[in-house]
């Protein structure tokens, strides 16, 4: 299917979760190589994508399909999925590119040392770098709380990734896009 320049302006939302998942939809369509999700704040809905892609006229199964989703809870599970089984899963699926959605929300968690969470970042961050040089992707879902709070300097640490930021803000009712 080739979609339009407009694709995200003829499908608007008023819901913020419609919009990231828009925004998914279209990178599994523009690419023909499978998309790695790695969630840490329960924002992927593989129902909503679903929807979505009946909305825009699409079967949803090609579009899961190509998709590979994985969730961590933690920053120990983030840390893990991005330093060592996403080298792999890349390796073996020839995906092209990855969204890491709510990966701060799992390193503010409090019942982690500070200073344990912001080794296992700038581990992260490290790995993260090393994606990059792959000519891979990276686009990394930021939310307002990671530019404040106690561990606010966390979002610093991870600008220095070089990977591309995508914010949802709303604007006149409806939410927009912005690549930070």
């Amino acid at each position: 299917m080739v979609l339009s320049k407009n694709f995200l302006n003829e499908l608007t939302y008023p819901r913020e979760r419609e919009l990231l998942h828009l925004y998914i939809l279209k990178a599994s369509l523009m690419y023909t190589l499978p998309v790695i999700i790695i969630d840490g704040g329960g924002y992927f809905d593989p129902y909503t994508l679903s929807l979505l892609c009946r909305k825009a006229g699409l079967g949803p199964q090609g579009v899961l399909e190509s998709l590979i989703v994985s969730r961590a809870f933690t920053c120990h599970q983030m840390h893990t999925l991005i330093k060592e089984e996403l080298p792999l899963i890349i390796e073996k699926t020839g995906a092209g590119r990855v969204f890491i959605l709510g990966l701060l929300n799992t390193f503010y968690d409090e019942a982690i040392s500070e200073k344990e969470a912001l080794e296992l970042l700038n581990d992260t961050v490290a790995a993260m770098k090393k994606t990059l040089k792959r000519r891979i992707r990276v686009h990394i879902h930021i939310i307002e709380e990671a530019y404040s709070g106690k561990r606010s300097y966390f979002f610093n640490i991870l600008r220095k990734s070089r990977c591309g930021f995508i914010k949802l803000h709303k604007e006149q009712g409806s939410y927009h896009i912005t690549d930070l």
